[in-house]
């Protein structure tokens, strides 16, 4: 299941005050923050936030952006405490919402990262990324069909979102469905065609209907794509062992499409 990730959702901080120097030195020392973390000096961007908050402590901005960043360090404790601070600051700040859900859910809190994702929608309802990641918990939480109304939603608001498309496939497969779930992964590879994951997927999937030539040759490029994707090459070990590549001569199954979905 793939995921929009915390890191994806930094702000700029737009803070009401008459000194502009101020001001300069605030936007300087967030910018600041945002090239270190690009450059994954995620240490240097917590000192910079230190510092900013140390002229402003009641920058709602600033603290989700530090929280964005414990979230890259995987300090998922440090980064709620800090989307708590925004939120309690500025109760509207959709995106602190989002950022908090995304780190319930790195928690494995999924009842609470579904209530954070809801509150990101209600309060930015075009948030095509909060549906997707809400989808998500859904999933884990074995509630596919929610999962896949929110997946659907989201590639309504954004017809690109190759993220949401394998995940609405992925879902599909668990319930069986695996027509759409093919359907799925096609859509999102044509939007992204290195998709390591969607390519796994499809793999996984011809597996399943018989198509083992077809299954090898998607594992083949993702590990192209991601030589690390270790689910990949042991899948693909696997397959070479076994011995013939071809798909034994039977009949293939047939994609059938569970009605309801």
């Amino acid at each position: 299941m793939t995921e929009i990730k915390a890191e994806n959702a930094l702000i700029l901080p737009t803070v009401d005050k008459s000194n502009h120097r101020y001001l300069r030195v605030i936007k300087d020392l967030n910018n600041r923050a945002i090239a270190c973390r690009r450059q994954n000096d995620l240490k240097g961007a917590i000192e910079n936030y230190n510092d900013a908050l140390r002229i402003d402590r009641e920058s709602a901005v600033l603290y989700n952006n530090r929280g964005v960043v414990w979230m890259k360090k995987n300090e998922f404790d440090w980064a709620i405490s800090d989307f708590n601070k925004a939120i309690e600051i500025e109760p509207d700040l959709g995106v602190a919402y989002y950022n908090r859900g995304n780190a319930w859910r790195r928690k494995r809190k999924l009842d609470r990262a579904v209530a954070d994702f809801t509150r990101a929608l209600k309060v930015t309802p075009g948030l095509a990324e909060a549906y997707n990641n809400r989808g998500g918990a859904y999933s884990e939480k074995g509630e596919l069909d929610l999962a896949i109304n929110d997946f659907t939603r989201a590639t309504e608001l954004n017809s690109h979102f190759a993220s949401a498309y394998n995940n609405r496939g992925e879902a599909r497969l668990k319930k069986g469905d695996l027509k759409s779930a093919e359907c799925d992964y096609r859509k999102a590879l044509k939007i992204d065609p290195a998709f390591a994951a969607t390519l796994y997927n499809r793999g996984e999937l011809r597996l399943k209907i018989g198509e083992k030539k077809g299954a090898i040759a998607d594992l083949k490029k993702t590990l192209k794509i991601d030589p690390n994707f270790t689910r990949a090459y042991r899948l693909l070990s696997r397959l070479l062992k076994s011995g013939s590549t071809s798909d034994g001569g039977g009949k293939k199954k047939k994609l059938a499409v569970r009605k309801g979905d």
